[in-house]
């Protein structure tokens, strides 16, 4: 049987994280590269966080669209609120849990906390709240 090249081990890598984070509840997911995001705002800088970083995947949750129009109308925020926390718990979970299988192959992952982590890298830090890195995502290197 003729052995995998590097190239087809990454490709074999990428399809195994999309599908993971599909099976964990997400209902979109990619794949953003230190090329892709070039130019960026500076939650784009994938070395931040993991400074040997080349890639990161982001997938997307989506709130209850149910809940919207009465948050909205103002009939119900404890729902959508609610509802809020749990997709952020789902969010955080899914992103530690693809950490962790990149880490048992050899690669440096930083899972990224959904909302509210910024980055303190400017005098205004509190006031600008760039985030690490967009919700959903975690970085991600070869070892």
């Amino acid at each position: 049987m003729e052995e995998l090249t590097e190239e087809s081990k990454m490709v074999e890598l990428t399809e195994a994280l999309k599908k993971m984070a599909l099976t964990l509840g997400a209902f979109k997911v990619g794949i953003a590269t230190t090329e892709t995001l070039s130019g960026g705002p500076p939650s784009a800088d994938l070395t931040y966080v993991l400074p040997e970083a080349k890639s990161a995947v982001c997938f997307a949750l989506a709130f209850d669209q149910n809940l919207i129009d009465p948050y909205f109308k103002k009939e119900n925020h404890e729902s959508l609120e609610t509802n809020k926390v749990r997709t952020t718990t789902l969010a955080n979970g899914i992103a530690l849990e693809m950490a962790g299988f990149l880490q048992q192959y050899g690669y440096k992952a930083v899972p990224q906390s959904a909302n509210f982590v910024y980055r303190m890298d400017t005098e205004n830090w509190l006031l600008d709240m760039h985030p690490l890195f967009p919700t959903g995502t975690w970085q991600y290197a070869p070892g």
